[in-house]
């Protein structure tokens, strides 16, 4: 282990910290709304539809098991899904995701895309299934989501850093926040 290694470590986590500390301030707005519309589609029968396309399946993967199970303390499950794509019996024309939003979502419901950067072509798909059903979306990409075509009630939450690795850093950090808020909301107590 070389002094290097050390300095480019050390290195590595403070630009991890900077670009946390210059995104955090401004999605704090939207990570509060988007865990209220979540603990509020959840108290209202509603339940909580995970995509992560990407990279951002497996921060989808994280999202669903804090949603779910929760991170904190012991509690009842929330009823989340995430939908992974299966592409047995699907026609090619048609993405698998937005085939299983289609059938699964309800208005009463709400999806969580996780998406990176640059934004997939299935994310545009995804967005008008969820709108053909009504459902209110919340969009976690990297950079501000111009491209997407996001309705009136959707929440974009842009984690845009300087690299992808970063963006994922800030993205975790939202999931983080998210299940933390909902929590609070749902069953009391402070956010730690």
């Amino acid at each position: 282990m070389t002094a290097d290694a050390e300095e480019l470590a050390i290195a590595r986590f403070h630009r991890g910290i900077q670009a946390k500390m210059a995104v955090g301030e401004a999605l704090a707005v939207g990570v509060a709304l988007a865990a209220d519309r979540i603990a509020n589609t959840l108290l209202g029968d509603g339940h909580l539809l995970i995509v992560g396309l990407g990279c951002g399946r497996h921060l989808a993967a994280l999202l669903h098991q804090g949603v779910v199970h929760g991170f904190g303390f012991a509690r009842p499950a929330l009823p989340a899904l995430l939908l992974e794509a299966d592409c047995h019996g699907i026609a090619a024309e048609d993405d698998p995701l937005a085939a299983q939003l289609r059938a699964l979502g309800r208005p009463q419901d709400c999806l969580a895309l996780i998406v990176p950067d640059p934004v997939p072509p299935p994310a545009r798909g995804l967005l008008h299934a969820a709108h053909s059903r009504d459902l209110p979306c919340i969009v976690l990409c990297g950079a501000v989501g111009a491209e997407l075509a996001l309705a009136t009630p959707d929440i974009e939450l842009s984690a845009a850093a300087e690299h992808q690795t970063l963006t994922l850093e800030i993205q975790l950090s939202v999931i983080f926040a998210l299940c933390e808020l909902i929590e609070r909301h749902l069953f009391g107590g402070s956010a730690t």
